[in-house]
This record gives structure tokens, C-alpha cells and sequence, in this order.
């Protein structure tokens, strides 16, 4: 049986807790909910006016289109040159770790005396 265990024992009394928690929330959703039903065109918050036709396709439209032209010619000018730059990151990148790890080695390597291990017999 689940209940001869301990952890089956809390297992049961949480899910209790749980579904008793669920069950008082929704209660409490219920009563604060408005009671305005069919009013939710005046009462909605994302109703607001929006702009007009005009402003839509005339200079808002414009700056919009700019924008894109802009990212794009970002795009055109910065790939390439990620492109280029990129084997020179990456022959960068293997010489610091090459680094970093004979640093670390040379520390193990290095005499008891000096802080290492010793490991070099």
C-alpha cells in the first residue's frame, strides 16, 4: 500500500494540499472575476485605437521599410567580415588554450618546493 511508506505517505498528503490550493484559487477566481459579462469590448485593455490607414502606409510604413534596408546592409557588411576575421579567432582560441594548459602542466610538472606535485620523476 502507498500510504505503508513515508514517502509515499508525503507524497499523498502534498498531491492533498495541492489539489485543495487549486481548488481555493479557483474559488477565489470566480468571485473576482467581473461580473460585466459582454462588456469586454469597453473593458478590454489591448482595445485601444490603433492607427489610422493613412499613418499605417504612409510614414510609419516608410520608417519601417528603412529599418529592414538598414539591417540588411548591417547583415551585407558584417557577415563577410565575420567571414574573414574568423580563422584568425579560431588559430587565437587554439593558441590560448595551448597556453593555458602548459601553464597548468607546468605547474603539476613543477617541484614539490616550488607548489607543484612533483609529478616529473
Amino acid at each position: 500500500m502507498i500510504l505503508a511508506s513515508t514517502t509515499g505517505t508525503i507524497a499523498v498528503i502534498s498531491v492533498v494540499f495541492i489539489a485543495i490550493g487549486w481548488v481555493v484559487y479557483g474559488i477565489f477566481n470566480v468571485v473576482a472575476g467581473r461580473k460585466e459579462v459582454g462588456s469586454e469590448i469597453e473593458l478590454a485593455a489591448n482595445r485601444k485605437e490603433y492607427y489610422d490607414d493613412e499613418t499605417l502606409e504612409g510614414s510609419r510604413l516608410e520608417r519601417v521599410q528603412l529599418f529592414g534596408v538598414l539591417l540588411l546592409a548591417l547583415i551585407v557588411v558584417m557577415l563577410p567580415a565575420y567571414w574573414v576575421f574568423e580563422p584568425s579567432r579560431q588559430a587565437g582560441a587554439e593558441e590560448g588554450w595551448n597556453n593555458r594548459f602548459a601553464s597548468w602542466g607546468s605547474q603539476l610538472f613543477a617541484p614539490t618546493a616550488e607548489g607543484g606535485f612533483n609529478c616529473a620523476i
